[in-house]
């Protein structure tokens, strides 16, 4: 989904630090629905999603990504 407002620098700053955070996780745990679900999973989706990354995560924690494949 796209919006029409571009994000502010604060906003930007923001989805780098999620971004981040997910990428940390992703590196440490897995990718997909292999990953290692942590006890820190639940405090980094507790702090956001990242746009870019919203759609995936989405699929992958409510199940859906099994009936897409």
């Amino acid at each position: 989904m796209q919006f029409d407002e571009p994000l502010t620098d604060e906003q930007q700053a923001m989805e780098k630090v999620r971004l981040a955070s997910w990428e940390a996780h992703f590196a440490m745990y897995g990718r997909g629905p292999t990953m290692y679900r942590t006890e820190d999973i639940r405090e980094i989706i507790f702090h956001g999603l990242p746009n870019s990354l919203r759609s995936e995560l989405w699929l992958l924690f409510s199940g859906a990504i099994y009936d897409v494949r």
